[in-house]
């Protein structure tokens, strides 16, 4: 039961990381447009502009790293994500065994206790015809 209540734990964590990976890439974007038009206004005030063509550049690597990042990430909480949704599966799996397990240990239990009433009818009985 342990296991099953950390298996979702991981999952909520998992999509609460998902969310927050969002939150990064849409700021990474926008980031990417600020670059995108400090480079165009830049490029407007000519001469004067140059020094700032630099920094816009830069800016504008930043968010592509930063997005090249993000994707990485995403594919990294994707892979976690099936992977728990395995173990989940195989974690049910193995209840629904040792359930059924003891299931059958019950019913043997049951046999066993019939056969040991039986065997011991037949002992009285023949001690009392002997």
């Amino acid at each position: 039961m342990k296991t099953a209540n950390y298996m979702a734990n991981l999952e909520t964590s998992t999509h609460t990381i998902t969310e927050l990976v969002e939150v990064l890439k849409d700021i990474s974007d926008k980031i990417n447009m600020l670059g995108l038009n400090a480079t165009i206004e830049a490029a407007r005030a000519g001469e004067i502009g140059r020094g700032f063509t630099v920094v816009a550049e830069e800016i504008q690597k930043l968010a592509h790293s930063s997005h090249a990042e993000i994707a990485h990430i995403t594919e990294t909480l994707s892979e976690i994500a099936r992977h728990t949704k395995m173990a989940s599966g195989l974690s049910k799996e193995s209840v629904a065994i040792i359930n059924k397990a003891n299931s059958i240990s019950s019913i043997i239990a049951d046999i066993l206790a019939d056969q040991t009433a039986v065997i011991s009818n037949i002992a009285s009985e023949s001690v009392n015809a002997g």
